[in-house]
């Protein structure tokens, strides 16, 4: 946990030191569009350490998980939990500092910095979430091109080298045929079955797919053409795992486990996202303070002015060269100067109560669909029922028919129906009798 931090907060670091630098090239070009540049350096070097620290954190889970004695399904329990939470936090840390953390980078006359020297970054004037909208969208799927290409460039350069590998042995076992006299049998199948690759489980295909819905998920609403491009890498992804899988991998063992722990996983990024995607709407974005200023500011209705009241006054002796300033607060002559505003607190409100319309409307339409759909469809349902009515009186048939045979054989007490309980306590010597306990509403 605490590399993934330092390397969140070393990207941070590189874009504050990038943009002090930058700031003082006398080209004006390269000063307009120095923030892009930054922020696209950054998202890229994100993207990597991402990609290093997943390989990194997958063998530490391994390690952790081994420290102890467990089970065969305790082991790969804990093993998927542990994968997951590291694996999750690599890729969904730098994410969750632009949407949630970045900006506050204070006031003029009362700036946060860094090392002493450096200014604490800040979103745009515009807000954070177009850069949220660029570095999620770079990051997932700059990981699924980068990660599927590699790895399935190592697999097929496994399979080259061993192709060259039988080719020579091939041409050495040619050359001693003269002097072999034995008869070269040709490879079986499970020979050429025992030259691929090692199964190694399904995990880590799961955990690609859990970390691209949590992609998918948590920041939809910052990035809304994700599940597009999920679903195009997925429809990619499944023909290529098919011919990994059979023609690359060997046949894997079939193991009966008692529950699927990824279900949990998934369940949990589903009640989660609702609460991100609300705070990313609420404070992330602009949605929340526009409404606010149609409704309670605004004084015919309209947006217009907006700009002009997201503004705040400030002392120019405060302010540093080449930066811009967006707040609420209060003036400098103000009795409190520079203190949250009135707006402030009344967009906060805002904000919060949005955040819990959202989650307890996500909640109730959730509820609505599971009860419209359920798990079980009624054709099924039925089904089962005929199936089960089958097989009870298919059962009675046979009863009926043993009761039959053997009243047939020993001359004794005639057999009752099915659906009639007749106990007899005890029975005269040397004669058997039949016992049919089936009761009507069992059946």
């Amino acid at each position: 946990i605490f590399v993934t931090f330092s390397a969140v907060f070393g990207v941070v670091v590189y874009r504050i030191c990038m943009l002090s630098v930058w700031s003082m090239n006398p080209d004006p070009e390269a000063k307009a569009s120095v923030r892009m540049t930054v922020t696209t350096t950054g998202i890229v070097l994100n993207m990597l350490v991402v990609l290093v620290l997943e390989e990194v954190y997958g063998a530490i889970a391994v390690w952790l998980t081994e420290l102890l004695p467990k089970t065969e399904d305790e082991f790969e329990e804990r093993l998927i939990f542990k994968s997951f939470f590291l694996k999750s936090m690599n890729a969904f840390a730098p994410i969750f500092y632009v949407a949630f953390f970045k900006g506050f980078a204070g006031r003029p006359g009362d700036y946060v910095y860094v090392f002493g020297d450096y200014r604490m970054e800040e979103c745009a004037p515009p807000g954070c979430l177009i850069e949220l909208c660029i570095q999620l969208s770079m990051i997932m799927l700059g990981k699924q091109l980068i990660q599927n290409n590699v790895f399935e460039i190592v697999i097929k350069m496994k399979k080259m080298y061993r192709t060259i590998q039988e080719e020579k042995g091939k041409k050495r076992a040619a050359e001693n045929e003269d002097d072999d006299t034995e008869e070269i049998r040709p490879k079986q199948q499970f020979d050429k079955d025992f030259a691929l690759e090692p199964f190694e489980g399904v995990s880590p295909e799961y955990m690609e797919m859990v970390i691209q819905y949590g992609f998918v998920s948590l920041f939809v609403a910052s990035f809304p053409l994700a599940p597009a491009f999920a679903l195009l890498n997925n429809v990619i992804e499944i023909r290529l795992d098919a011919a990994k899988f059979v023609t690359e991998i060997r046949r894997p063992d079939a193991v009966r486990c008692k529950d699927i722990i990824w279900y949990n996983i998934l369940c949990g990024i589903s009640k989660f996202s609702v609460i991100t995607n609300a705070f990313v709407i609420s404070f992330t974005s602009e949605f929340v303070p526009r409404m606010v200023y149609q409704y309670m500011y605004s004084g015919n209705g309209t947006m217009s002015g907006y700009t002009e009241h997201s503004l705040s006054y400030f002392n120019v002796s405060n302010f540093s060269p080449g930066t811009a300033y967006k707040d609420y607060r209060d003036p400098p002559w103000a009795p409190d100067a520079y203190t949250f505003s009135k707006q402030y607190w009344s967009v906060l409100a805002a904000r919060l109560a949005f955040v819990i319309f959202f989650q307890n409307l996500a909640m109730v339409l959730s509820m609505l669909v599971v009860w419209m759909i359920p798990d079980v469809p009624r054709s099924l349902r039925e089904q089962l029922k005929k199936e089960n009515m089958a097989l009870m009186e298919f059962l009675l048939e046979q009863d009926q028919e043993a009761c039959a045979k053997t009243l047939s054989q020993k001359h004794s007490t005639p057999c009752f129906p099915a659906n009639i309980e007749i106990v007899v306590e005890e029975a005269p010597e040397g004669e058997d009798a039949c016992q049919v306990g089936e009761k009507e509403e069992e059946v």
